[in-house]
């Protein structure tokens, strides 16, 4: 049973159907939004099999766990997953760069990265989930992109040593952080190695020109692991998901992540609320005095400050 027909359910059978048209007007409008997708969605499978498939997207065929209710599924409906910022990275990347990408899932973004700075350009990519790794390797494989690309089955911290995974039913959220998302459902926890960048390119020479990261909360923690690389590669750049609602959970909030970056010598570029094209941001003024700085995720831009 899909998500919103589960909780639609719940709803009824704890308030009936009047309580329920009261209190999830919302839900009724997204389960009827969602209703095609979810019909397209198992025909997808029926033709395909429940399993891993390949798929047709903006950066090219992928495989897909189609078990994955977050970025597998999106991508065997679309073919795109979130569109604006994918384009503004296009623009912001040349040929020839290295890339750091922590956070890599299922190999979205080392895609279309690996498309814009080509076989003279190099990725080192961490994906601690084994789930996603296995997607992953096949990914990079089925686009000869082994010269390009090293990954490493870890995750990435202010320290290192280990710390435990929760894996969701959405591939492109699972967390070190223990998600409470009533749009979210565990499906499996394992403890991982966790390495801290410093630690890690102090034995391997890779100075970067980017990073991308999309680490469902943990930002904080990997900035601070961070700092020498960033003052030692001086990158140009980086593209973070920002999880202000889950930096709570962690003691942080997204103003003391708005002047950590800061102190490591970024400014904000440009922020999305949600990946959305209507609500944008532009530089640290703008955003930190936006009412909902402190709420939901951003898809954010940073530039250097002394580059740009």
């Amino acid at each position: 049973m899909s998500q919103p027909i589960a909780r639609l359910t719940n709803s009824l059978k704890a308030h009936g159907l009047s309580g329920t048209i009261g209190l999830s007007g919302a839900l009724l409008k997204r389960v009827v939004k969602e209703t095609p997708d979810m019909i397209r969605f198992s025909w997808i499978k029926f033709r395909k099999g429940s399993g891993e498939a390949i798929v047709q997207t903006q950066v090219g065929p992928m495989y897909v766990d189609l078990k994955d209710q977050g970025i597998g599924k999106k991508l065997a409906l679309t073919g795109i997953h979130e569109k604006a910022s994918s384009e503004q990275l296009m623009q912001e990347l040349d040929l020839g760069m290295k890339v750091l990408e922590v956070g890599a899932n299922i190999g979205y973004y080392v895609k279309l990265v690996a498309n814009k700075i080509g076989p003279e350009g190099r990725i080192l990519a961490f994906e601690p989930s084994r789930v996603n790794m296995k997607v992953l390797r096949k990914n990079i494989e089925l686009s000869s992109l082994e010269d390009i690309v090293k990954v490493e089955n870890v995750a990435v911290g202010e320290t290192s040593g280990t710390a435990e995974l929760f894996m969701m039913d959405k591939a492109n959220a699972s967390s070190l952080i223990k998600r409470t998302d009533s749009a979210l459902t565990q499906v499996d926890s394992e403890m991982v190695p966790v390495v801290s960048i410093d630690d890690y390119l102090s034995s391997y020479d890779f100075d970067f020109d980017w990073f991308r990261m999309d680490v469902e909360g943990y930002e904080f923690e990997i900035v601070n692991g961070m700092k020498e690389s960033i003052k030692k590669s001086n990158p140009k750049g980086c593209f973070i998901e920002v999880h202000s609602s889950l930096f709570p959970e962690l003691g942080h909030t997204t103003m003391e992540f708005l002047e950590l970056m800061q102190s490591v010598g970024f400014r904000l570029k440009i922020a999305r609320y949600r990946g959305r094209t209507d609500v944008v941001v532009n530089g640290d003024d703008e955003w930190k005095n936006h009412p909902w700085f402190e709420e939901g995720y951003w898809e954010a831009f940073f530039t250097n400050s002394e580059l740009n």
